[in-house]
């Protein structure tokens, strides 16, 4: 293989020399030059070489580079940010490394005040850059609400329009709005950074294609000389020619994808469908060959290893061709079958009137052990999506669970879940007017002292004045978010990717999209509400605690109070069918709900939306204090909308009657985790069919499912090296069990096996 063909001729220092005066250079420029010019530098050097066994081209660098652009960027130590970031840790090292100290030095302290997260901190009102400051330990946020992170994670592409033009069409497209704008008058600096941004994408194909075609002179091995000039040409082909097989299309989504950086894939089982069946049916390839195909796409999504995103959704209403959608769906969960990895996250939508062997496929996969694909139940969802997000039945039918679960709706909206709210901690801080049990620091307002709660009504009002004041907090940092990312950049590829952008001249953050939004990942809700019913039994109905007793037992973190402790955990909890545990989390949420709802639309967002769905439970569980649902300091919270974990305990009917009572008509995702043994999946299939037809038809919305037998998980912490290939979901996404922390391998063995 000839060296130094994706650009690995620059160093590390040198690259981010160069992105630094390519962004200095552009400063008066239009921020979609800036991005177009800033993008040739980042690639292909940011793409790796083609490997042996490679179907398609297509991986970014495991080493990050040291600055960057993106819609999420992985920083270490700070998650995910968008826009402009840089590689604190490698450029810290790089300032070490001698004779190039003092460049590296030069390109650090210019991207501490240039990247986009510094840019977005600095928008911050000065209360929500006091909210940041109160740390537990230093890390994590004592506070009911807020987290300080900036992604622009709540993106799915129309991939169905950008496969149906190709490059070839989008040109067009832009060739055709860019002459409109100019004759109108209109800005068009737009349409030039989209045609640059156009002009890489078919530098990179090309890069590409010459490396194949190397590759393929120094193998002696006859097939995968022809693969790899297959891969040439379709490379060749994508870059001049809207795809026309199933291969094609798949490499022009798979390029597109790594280089407009996204992280989720949206319905593929319609825009793969057609070329799918199109290949089969006229003798192209056959099933077998298609299979090999998406077991290639399935692996290096897996070598890509997005575990919280890399959403491929199939099935469900809306889509325009059911037929071969549903045959491409059918091979997809086969490919998932067979591959057997934490990603992707397979994820089926199905409906009454739909194929029904989409189901009975489902559920053959699931109980092979893969814990996908995740069912979403359409006749349920379609119409709550219309209510949260207030848009017509066609656009619901768009929605895409992405990420973790949360809501967005493909190709039109786009909705960051970049912001918390830890409802647990909103307890907490009723019952110490306002401050951290932990820390003494303020975590919300306050809203008054034991003695003024002298009626349930008052605490839980106290409550709603928590959660309103950390809504508000939540959604001026989303608004914030957007400036800052509105300020930095046009987001070509996504833009391009998106909704009426082109056809409007407007970037996605810029009046692009037809809907604006945001999600709130909200923490804690069940033990918030579990630990409400606790203080209303034992303290006002019971009058077995006084108020005041009870939070100094909470204090102490149970020690020296166990047959106090006793009380609490005796006291009703969700997951068991009862009315007093049930409606009180019916009502926690929808105090959550309406409040994050309502300043969504002071902050003048399209739509704003409340989501509970993964594993930050262990997270913000630990920064919290005992609560009164006998949870000790520290422990983790219930992870989505389930119940907190071996507390359900009057079976599968009561579990699944109790997770349908919260309304699905506020909220952008719910998740509900279940853990069935293996003999439901064989010896009593017809049973678990009716329990879940059953639990469909009461209104339930999702169900993500591990088959598992609590011996094979006790045996996997004994002896690791045995079990590697055992996969669980951990919340709103997938591990192999031994790589789990042993918390959240003991949380996972409490919950309830049915």
């Amino acid at each position: 293989m000839r060296a130094n063909t994706i650009d690995e001729e620059l160093t590390e220092l040198e690259q981010a020399e160069r992105f630094t005066a390519t962004h200095k250079a552009c400063a008066r420029e239009h921020k979609a030059i800036r991005e177009a010019m800033c993008l040739k530098v980042q690639y292909p050097a940011a793409f790796e070489p083609i490997r042996s066994g490679d179907r398609f081209a297509g991986r970014l660098r495991g080493q990050l580079l040291p600055v960057r652009f993106g819609a999420q960027v992985q920083s270490p130590g700070r998650g995910s940010q968008s826009g402009y970031d840089y590689n604190a840790s490698e450029l810290d090292r790089l300032c070490e490394e001698g004779a190039h100290r003092q460049r590296a030095r030069a390109v650090l302290r210019y991207w501490q005040d240039e990247c986009t997260h510094s840019k977005y901190q600095a928008k911050l009102d000065p209360e929500l850059r006091r909210d940041r400051s109160r740390e537990t330990g230093g890390q994590r946020p004592a506070t009911v609400g807020f987290d300080g992170g900036n992604r622009l994670a709540g993106v799915v592409l129309d991939y169905d329009r950008l496969l149906q033009l190709g490059v070839p069409g989008l040109r067009r497209e832009l060739t055709g709005h860019e002459r409109h704008a100019e004759l109108e008058g209109r800005p068009i600096a737009l349409y030039k950074g989209m045609r640059i941004a156009l002009d890489l994408f078919v530098e990179v194909c090309g890069e590409y294609a010459g490396q194949a075609r190397e590759l393929a002179t120094e193998t002696d091995e006859p097939a995968a000389r022809a693969d790899l000039l297959e891969m040439a040409t379709v490379l060749d082909r994508i870059a001049h020619a809207k795809p026309d097989s199933l291969r094609e299309a798949i490499q022009l989504f798979w390029l597109y994808t790594l280089i407009a950086g996204v992280w989720n894939f949206g319905r593929m089982d319609e825009f793969l469908g057609d070329f799918y069946a199109r290949d089969i049916d006229s003798g192209r390839l056959s099933e077998a060959e298609a299979l090999e195909l998406l077991v290639g796409l399935w692996q290096l999504i897996d070598v890509w290893s997005r575990r919280s995103d890399s959403r491929i959704v199939i099935g469900g209403v809306g889509r325009r061709n059911p037929e071969s959608a549903d045959r491409f769906a059918l091979a997809a969960m086969e490919t998932t079958r067979r591959v057997h990895q934490r990603i992707p996250t397979l994820t089926l939508r199905f409906h009454e009137a739909q194929n029904p062997a989409l189901m009975r496929k489902a559920l053959d996969v699931i109980g092979d052990g893969c814990v996908f694909p995740i069912l979403y139940n359409d006749d349920v969802n379609v119409p709550a999506v219309q209510k949260a997000f207030g848009v017509n039945r066609e656009e619901a039918a768009r929605y895409f669970p992405i990420g973790c679960g949360e809501y967005v709706l493909g190709g039109i909206s786009i909705g960051s879940p970049n912001t918390v709210l830890n409802a647990g901690k909103a307890v907490e801080a009723v019952l110490h007017n306002g401050k951290c049990a932990l820390t003494g620091k303020t975590a919300g307002p306050r809203t008054g002292t034991l003695d003024t709660f002298d009626t349930f009504d008052k605490l839980l009002a106290a409550y709603e004045q928590q959660i309103q004041h950390a809504a508000n907090v939540v959604a001026r940092a989303h608004v914030g978010e957007y400036a800052a990312e509105r300020e930095a950049a046009c987001w070509l590829f996504i833009s391009m990717g998106m909704g009426n952008c082109i056809a409007r001249g407007k970037g996605v953050l810029e009046g692009g999209l037809d809907h604006l939004g945001g999600v709130v990942e909200s923490f804690g809700m069940v033990n918030a509400a579990d630990s409400l019913t606790a203080i209303k039994q034992l303290v006002y109905d019971r009058k077995l605690l006084s108020l005041e007793r009870l939070v100094e037992i909470l204090d102490a973190n149970f020690e020296g109070h166990e047959k106090e402790r006793r009380l609490m955990l005796a006291c009703p909890k969700y997951g068991n069918d009862e009315e007093e545990a049930d409606s009180m989390v019916v009502d926690v949420t929808g105090i959550t709900c309406r409040a994050v709802m309502e300043e969504g639309r002071k902050a003048s967002l399209d739509y704003f939306l409340l989501c509970s769905l993964n594993a930050g439970a262990y997270r913000l569980g630990a920064v919290t204090a005992a609560s009164a649902d006998g949870r000790r300091n520290g422990e983790p919270f219930a992870v989505g909308m389930g119940p907190t974990a071996g507390r359900d305990r009057n079976g599968i009917t009561a579990f699944l009657n109790s997770i349908v009572k919260p309304s699905p008509n506020a909220h952008a995702g719910y998740v509900h985790n279940m853990k069935f043994t293996k003999r439901m999946f064989t010896t009593e299939r017809a049973q678990l069919e009716a329990l879940l037809a059953a639990y469909w038809a009461n209104g339930g919305t999702q169900a993500m499912i591990s088959v598992v037998d609590r011996g094979e998980l006790e045996n996997a912490m004994k002896n690791p090296e045995e079990y590697g290939n055992l996969i669980v979901r951990v919340g709103g996404y997938s591990a192999r069990f031994v790589e789990l922390p042993a918390a959240i391998q003991r949380d996972i063995l409490s919950r309830t096996l049915y």
